[in-house]
Protein backbone atom coordinates (compact mmCIF):
# COMPACT_ATOMS: atom_id res chain seq x y z
CA UNK A 1 0.00 0.00 0.00
CA UNK A 2 1.03 3.60 -1.16
CA UNK A 3 2.34 6.01 1.87
CA UNK A 4 -0.94 7.88 1.39
CA UNK A 5 -3.23 5.60 2.12
CA UNK A 6 -1.15 4.67 4.87
CA UNK A 7 -1.89 7.92 6.27
CA UNK A 8 -5.43 8.45 5.43
CA UNK A 9 -5.90 4.81 7.36
CA UNK A 10 -4.21 6.67 10.20
CA UNK A 11 -6.10 9.73 10.26
CA UNK A 12 -9.27 7.38 10.51
CA UNK A 13 -7.97 4.77 13.13
CA UNK A 14 -7.25 7.64 15.37
CA UNK A 15 -10.65 9.57 14.86
CA UNK A 16 -12.25 5.97 15.32
CA UNK A 17 -10.55 5.81 18.56
CA UNK A 18 -11.32 9.40 19.44
CA UNK A 19 -15.26 8.03 19.04
CA UNK A 20 -14.82 5.20 21.21
CA UNK A 21 -13.10 7.07 23.90
CA UNK A 22 -9.81 5.88 23.82
CA UNK A 23 -6.87 7.39 25.70
CA UNK A 24 -6.46 10.85 24.01
CA UNK A 25 -3.50 11.16 21.11
CA UNK A 26 -0.25 12.30 23.38
CA UNK A 27 -1.95 10.94 26.79
CA UNK A 28 -1.72 7.19 26.81
CA UNK A 29 -2.72 6.76 23.83
CA UNK A 30 -0.11 4.08 22.68
CA UNK A 31 -0.31 2.04 25.34
CA UNK A 32 -4.26 2.06 24.89
CA UNK A 33 -3.92 0.84 21.77
CA UNK A 34 -1.28 -1.99 22.50
CA UNK A 35 -3.27 -3.31 25.51
CA UNK A 36 -6.60 -2.86 23.81
CA UNK A 37 -5.34 -4.91 20.74
CA UNK A 38 -2.51 -6.80 22.22
CA UNK A 39 0.22 -5.96 20.47
CA UNK A 40 3.78 -4.44 20.41
CA UNK A 41 3.77 -0.80 21.39
CA UNK A 42 5.61 0.01 18.38
CA UNK A 43 3.39 -1.07 16.32
CA UNK A 44 1.18 0.60 18.00
CA UNK A 45 2.64 3.65 17.18
CA UNK A 46 3.22 2.72 13.60
CA UNK A 47 -0.29 1.91 13.16
CA UNK A 48 -1.13 5.31 14.97
CA UNK A 49 1.02 7.13 12.36
CA UNK A 50 0.70 5.58 9.59
CA UNK A 51 4.27 3.95 9.27
CA UNK A 52 2.37 0.43 8.94
CA UNK A 53 -0.78 -0.98 8.40
CA UNK A 54 -2.59 -3.88 10.85
CA UNK A 55 -2.17 -7.13 8.96
CA UNK A 56 -5.67 -8.00 7.50
CA UNK A 57 -6.29 -10.48 9.46
CA UNK A 58 -6.95 -7.88 12.91
CA UNK A 59 -9.32 -5.72 10.73
CA UNK A 60 -12.29 -7.48 12.31
CA UNK A 61 -11.03 -7.00 15.77
CA UNK A 62 -10.31 -3.38 15.14
CA UNK A 63 -13.76 -3.08 14.12
CA UNK A 64 -15.81 -4.87 16.47
CA UNK A 65 -13.50 -3.03 19.81
CA UNK A 66 -13.97 0.59 18.00
CA UNK A 67 -17.73 0.05 16.68
CA UNK A 68 -16.49 0.64 13.50
CA UNK A 69 -17.32 -0.86 9.65
CA UNK A 70 -13.90 -1.54 7.20
CA UNK A 71 -15.61 1.41 4.84
CA UNK A 72 -15.38 3.86 7.81
CA UNK A 73 -11.62 3.15 8.43
CA UNK A 74 -10.81 3.18 4.95
CA UNK A 75 -12.77 6.24 3.80
CA UNK A 76 -13.42 7.83 6.71
CA UNK A 77 -16.78 8.85 6.26
CA UNK A 78 -18.21 8.49 9.64
CA UNK A 79 -21.91 7.53 9.41
CA UNK A 80 -23.13 4.35 11.29
CA UNK A 81 -24.91 4.71 14.65
CA UNK A 82 -23.77 2.44 17.28
CA UNK A 83 -25.71 1.34 20.49
CA UNK A 84 -28.92 0.78 19.75
CA UNK A 85 -30.78 4.28 21.11
CA UNK A 86 -28.91 4.11 24.31
CA UNK A 87 -25.79 6.54 22.70
CA UNK A 88 -22.55 5.65 21.64
CA UNK A 89 -20.21 2.88 22.64
CA UNK A 90 -16.85 2.97 24.55
CA UNK A 91 -14.65 0.63 24.24
CA UNK A 92 -13.24 0.16 27.86
CA UNK A 93 -10.40 -2.19 28.37
CA UNK A 94 -10.71 -4.80 30.70
CA UNK A 95 -7.32 -6.09 32.67
CA UNK A 96 -5.89 -9.05 34.46
CA UNK A 97 -3.10 -8.82 36.89
CA UNK A 98 -1.52 -11.62 34.63
CA UNK A 99 -1.45 -9.84 32.10
CA UNK A 100 -3.97 -11.05 30.38
CA UNK A 101 -6.47 -8.15 28.09
CA UNK A 102 -9.92 -8.26 26.90
CA UNK A 103 -12.17 -5.14 26.53
CA UNK A 104 -16.05 -4.35 27.04
CA UNK A 105 -18.43 -1.75 25.73
CA UNK A 106 -20.84 0.59 27.72
CA UNK A 107 -22.79 3.42 26.67
CA UNK A 108 -21.23 6.38 26.16
CA UNK A 109 -23.67 8.26 29.11
CA UNK A 110 -23.24 5.78 31.49
CA UNK A 111 -19.41 6.70 31.68
CA UNK A 112 -19.88 10.10 32.02
CA UNK A 113 -22.83 9.57 34.42
CA UNK A 114 -20.30 8.08 36.66
CA UNK A 115 -17.37 10.68 35.64
CA UNK A 116 -14.94 8.10 34.12
CA UNK A 117 -12.59 10.00 31.60
CA UNK A 118 -11.57 8.80 28.26
CA UNK A 119 -9.11 5.84 28.07
CA UNK A 120 -10.07 4.60 31.75
CA UNK A 121 -9.44 1.03 32.10
CA UNK A 122 -10.50 -1.68 34.24
CA UNK A 123 -7.98 -3.92 36.10
CA UNK A 124 -9.24 -6.75 37.79
CA UNK A 125 -7.45 -7.63 41.23
CA UNK A 126 -6.38 -11.49 41.82
CA UNK A 127 -4.99 -11.01 45.58
CA UNK A 128 -6.15 -9.40 48.67
CA UNK A 129 -2.63 -6.91 48.89
CA UNK A 130 -4.22 -4.01 48.98
CA UNK A 131 -7.32 -4.69 51.16
CA UNK A 132 -9.69 -2.67 52.17
CA UNK A 133 -8.81 -0.45 49.21
CA UNK A 134 -9.11 -3.60 46.40
CA UNK A 135 -9.56 -6.67 47.63
CA UNK A 136 -9.21 -10.08 45.29
CA UNK A 137 -12.25 -9.72 42.56
CA UNK A 138 -12.70 -6.08 42.73
CA UNK A 139 -11.57 -3.64 39.76
CA UNK A 140 -9.23 -1.01 39.78
CA UNK A 141 -10.03 1.82 38.12
CA UNK A 142 -7.12 3.66 36.46
CA UNK A 143 -5.98 5.72 33.58
CA UNK A 144 -2.59 4.98 31.62
CA UNK A 145 -0.19 7.60 31.42
CA UNK A 146 -1.28 9.39 33.79
CA UNK A 147 1.55 9.57 36.50
CA UNK A 148 1.31 12.40 39.04
CA UNK A 149 3.75 10.49 41.15
CA UNK A 150 5.01 13.65 42.87
CA UNK A 151 1.40 13.68 44.38
CA UNK A 152 1.29 10.32 46.19
CA UNK A 153 -1.46 8.09 45.56
CA UNK A 154 -2.01 5.05 44.43
CA UNK A 155 -0.65 3.85 40.81
CA UNK A 156 -0.87 0.97 38.91
CA UNK A 157 2.53 -0.66 38.50
CA UNK A 158 4.12 -3.44 36.58
CA UNK A 159 6.87 -5.10 38.55
CA UNK A 160 8.29 -7.65 36.64
CA UNK A 161 5.67 -7.87 34.20
CA UNK A 162 2.98 -7.92 36.45
CA UNK A 163 0.52 -5.75 37.04
CA UNK A 164 -0.24 -4.27 40.46
CA UNK A 165 -1.77 -1.97 42.39
CA UNK A 166 0.30 -0.17 45.27
CA UNK A 167 0.10 2.91 47.20
CA UNK A 168 3.46 5.24 46.61
CA UNK A 169 5.06 7.93 48.27
CA UNK A 170 7.59 10.01 47.28
CA UNK A 171 10.47 10.89 49.78
CA UNK A 172 12.49 13.89 50.40
CA UNK A 173 15.27 11.53 50.30
CA UNK A 174 14.51 10.87 46.43
CA UNK A 175 13.06 7.37 47.42
CA UNK A 176 9.78 5.79 46.59
CA UNK A 177 8.03 4.01 49.14
CA UNK A 178 5.67 1.06 47.41
CA UNK A 179 3.03 0.26 50.01
CA UNK A 180 0.56 -2.56 50.11
CA UNK A 181 -2.20 -0.98 52.62
CA UNK A 182 -3.06 -4.97 53.86
CA UNK A 183 -0.05 -4.73 56.85
CA UNK A 184 0.31 -8.86 55.97
CA UNK A 185 1.59 -8.14 52.69
CA UNK A 186 5.77 -6.15 53.00
CA UNK A 187 6.05 -2.91 51.39
CA UNK A 188 9.28 -1.23 50.67
CA UNK A 189 11.72 1.40 49.56
CA UNK A 190 13.38 1.52 46.44
CA UNK A 191 15.61 4.79 44.51
CA UNK A 192 13.40 6.91 42.32
CA UNK A 193 15.99 6.22 39.41
CA UNK A 194 14.64 2.30 39.63
CA UNK A 195 11.62 3.60 38.12
CA UNK A 196 10.16 3.57 34.60
CA UNK A 197 7.96 6.83 34.46
CA UNK A 198 6.92 5.89 30.58
CA UNK A 199 8.47 9.27 29.98
CA UNK A 200 11.36 7.58 27.81
CA UNK A 201 13.80 8.08 30.45
CA UNK A 202 15.15 4.04 31.16
CA UNK A 203 15.10 3.06 34.89
CA UNK A 204 18.27 2.92 36.61
CA UNK A 205 19.62 -0.56 35.97
CA UNK A 206 20.55 -3.07 38.72
CA UNK A 207 18.78 -0.47 41.33
CA UNK A 208 16.01 -2.78 42.38
CA UNK A 209 13.40 -4.90 40.25
CA UNK A 210 12.12 -3.93 37.43
CA UNK A 211 9.19 -1.10 38.07
CA UNK A 212 6.92 0.39 35.49
CA UNK A 213 4.68 3.15 36.47
CA UNK A 214 1.66 2.45 34.52
CA UNK A 215 -1.15 5.23 35.17
CA UNK A 216 -2.87 6.76 37.95
CA UNK A 217 -5.84 4.38 39.84
CA UNK A 218 -9.06 6.93 39.93
CA UNK A 219 -11.47 4.63 40.94
CA UNK A 220 -12.75 1.64 42.46
CA UNK A 221 -15.60 -1.49 41.57
CA UNK A 222 -16.09 -3.36 44.57
CA UNK A 223 -17.50 -6.30 43.25
CA UNK A 224 -18.15 -8.66 46.77
CA UNK A 225 -18.72 -6.22 48.62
Amino acid sequence: MGDSFRLAFSANFNRALDRAGIAPSGQGRVSAVANLFGISKPAAQKWLTGAALPELARFPDIMEKLGVTSDELVTGRFVSTHGGGVGDLVTVGIELEEGEISAARFPSRALEAARLPPGVVFLRISSNEMEPFVCAGDFALYVPGRRELEKGGVFVLSIEGKRVVRRLQQTLSQTLRIICDNHRFPSEEVPLSAIDSGDGTPAASGRGPGIRLEGLVIGRLLVYR
